[in-house]
């Protein structure tokens, strides 16, 4: 005879715990159950979501059921690079070959960058070890961390997550809503409280966010105006995050009059002040988009001076400064000079930040458009582009606007400037998108020109 068929694993897990409206299982028979965290990674996404809490108390895990369950059909997901990076600094072996390969060194007593994240890892506690949609996974761990953590576990969570260190926006936004509410409910100054508010207007700002950000942004600076008055710095700061207008049009008139006031008043009173230079090199990007290429160039090196004395040569923000220069020597025609501050740059970000960070991909980019578009290198060039959309890729994901743009640019390269028609259909094959974006027209109507010679 054909054995009866077993019973599915839904209509087990269906029946492991009954819903409440059923009959509940008493506390002294949960107290009896015991699922190992692989087992409890398959039952979850079958349980019934009334049944979650029970589960979560039958089982003898660091994770509760519905932080699995949100793991488990993708709800929440790390980036990447961060769950790799978190994955590896739980192996707690040292300055290992990931680190090693990552940071273009082979000591860690001359990467402060992994001290740092070693030490702020640390202030996490236990946020697992594996990577994937696993209990012990630092994906379930850090969800965890969002849903029960700590204020001083969050903020060193917010710390790693920041676009200076490992650049995960989406985390950051998400760890600073949460530690808000922590700093709102507990036993936490009104400055403290002002200064969350002020960091999450940020954290909205690189998720693109504006209008959410300005009203943050709003918020603070009416607060420090209130507790600290107009010369202080975090007043200063939220005042130039407002003058910014994130999300409206370049810089205008009335923004750069803004910005000048602000620099004024800041390059006196306040030269220790990492927000004197944002403002600088703010004016200085807001007179290169203008063609005011001098102009732009002595905020430039203001900033850098003052960032180089205040936060030091490997500071992610002096490096940001460095690139600028490289952008506007480009701009200026000096594209020798562009390649000497990219590559200064690029040195530093390696160092400092990692190969996998989204800056260092940014720079390669930039020296790539320089190598096609300045000096007409084009082989040059579309190393340096591969290298890049290779960097994106891995980083950010194929679909990240940053990954598009260096796909369109090597569109452009393979279509207009060295016409190698093969190459742009094994784009296009690649990434459909091409066809849908505004380039599209041009890259259909350029194979339609070449023929079908492939």
């Amino acid at each position: 005879k054909t054995p009866a068929p077993l019973p599915s694993l839904q209509f087990f897990c269906s029946r492991l715990l009954l819903p409440s409206t059923h009959l509940p299982l008493p506390p002294s028979a949960m107290s009896r159950v015991v699922l190992h965290d692989d087992i409890m990674r398959l039952i979850v996404p079958y349980v019934p979501s009334d049944s979650v809490g029970a589960l979560s108390q039958a089982c003898r895990t660091t994770r509760d059921a519905a932080v699995l369950r949100d793991v488990a059909d993708g709800s929440f997901s790390l980036m990447q690079t961060t769950e790799r990076h978190f994955v590896e600094l739980a192996k707690r072996n040292g300055f290992n070959t990931y680190f090693q390969d990552l940071f273009g060194v082979s000591t860690e007593e001359v990467c402060t960058t992994h001290l740092k994240w070693k030490s702020m890892f640390a202030r996490l506690g236990d946020v697992g070890t594996l990577s994937g949609k696993v209990p012990r996974g630092v994906t379930a761990g850090v969800l965890h961390l969002l849903k029960y953590g700590s204020r001083e576990q969050l903020e060193a969570l917010a710390e790693m997550c920041d676009r200076n260190e490992m650049d995960d926006p989406q985390l950051l936004l998400e760890t600073r809503k949460r530690l808000q509410k922590l700093l709102e409910n507990g036993p936490a100054t009104e400055v403290e409280v002002l200064c969350g508010i002020l960091e999450l207007g940020k954290a909205h700002r690189w998720m693109y966010q504006f209008d959410e950000s300005a009203k943050y942004y709003e918020s603070a600076k009416e607060g420090f105006r209130r507790l600290l008055g107009e010369g202080s710095a975090k007043y200063v700061e939220a005042a130039y995050r407002v003058a910014l207008r994130h999300g409206q049009p370049s810089m205008t008139d009335e923004k750069i009059a803004d910005l000048k006031r602000l620099w004024a008043m800041a390059e006196t009173s306040l030269p220790n002040e990492g927000v004197t230079y944002f403002i600088a090199t703010d004016l200085g990007i807001a007179f290169d988009e203008k063609g005011q290429h001098e102009e732009a160039k002595v905020y430039y090196l203001a900033a850098l001076e003052g960032r180089r004395r205040v936060l030091g040569d490997d500071h992610k923000d002096t490096l940001d400064t460095v690139n600028n220069l490289g952008v506007l020597s480009y701009d200026m025609g000096d594209y020798e000079g562009s390649l000497a501050y990219y590559e200064e740059a690029l040195k530093g970000e390696e160092r400092v930040l990692g190969k996998a960070h989204p800056a260092r991909i940014g720079t390669l980019m930039n020296m790539a458009i320089v190598y096609d578009d300045g000096l007409k290198d084009y082989d040059r060039g579309e190393s340096l582009y591969r290298q890049a959309l290779e960097g994106y890729e891995q980083s950010l994901g194929k679909n990240h606007e940053h990954t598009k743009d260096c796909v369109k640019n090597l569109a452009r390269l393979y279509a207009i400037v060295s016409p190698q028609d093969h190459k742009v259909r094994a784009l296009i094959h690649e990434y459909p998108f091409l066809l849908e974006d505004e380039i599209g027209a041009f890259l259909t109507a350029f194979l339609a020109l070449r023929g079908n010679d492939d």
